[in-house]
């Protein structure tokens, strides 16, 4: 586990520095080091659920912020991040951001009430939120009209 927070905090600094290629290479490395489903050792689990589910929603976000942008890759992960935390809200957040780049708006906006609702004071979470409503909206009434 040790190796595998190494090298996400690489994939950090590549990711923070804009090194989006690097950055993937290291969090898909690392994802590979801890397999959560072979593992019963209570110790190893704790410490390795964290480094993971941190790790799959990294490269959620990278997979969000490429161009072309990988939605359901994107979905995926975050996905699979709460299989390993049902409450993780930034796992919420990031899968809501993948259902609005594949048109799933419904459950775009159900993802992010509930982000928000575990995470009120978010801004960016609520902005987009009242982003996506607005959206909504808007489709709405042009559907109407014509």
């Amino acid at each position: 586990v040790e190796q595998a927070e190494i090298a996400r905090e690489e994939g950090n600094a590549a990711f923070k520095s804009n090194d989006m290629q690097t950055a993937r290479q290291r969090y898909e490395w690392v994802l590979t080091q801890i397999p959560l489903n072979l593992h019963e050792d209570a110790d190893y689990c704790a410490r390795a659920r964290p480094c993971r589910t941190s790790t799959l929603l990294n490269l959620a976000l990278c997979c969000l912020r490429e161009e072309p942008v990988e939605a359901f890759r994107a979905l995926e992960l975050c996905e699979e991040a709460l299989d390993i935390e049902p409450e993780n809200p930034k796992a919420m957040y990031r899968k809501a951001k993948a259902l609005i780049e594949l048109d799933e708006l419904k459950e775009a906006e159900w993802e992010l009430v509930r982000a928000c609702k575990l995470v009120p004071k978010d801004v960016a979470m609520r902005k987009d939120l009242e982003q996506l409503r607005t959206r909504q909206r808007d489709g709405v009434a042009k559907d109407k009209a014509t």
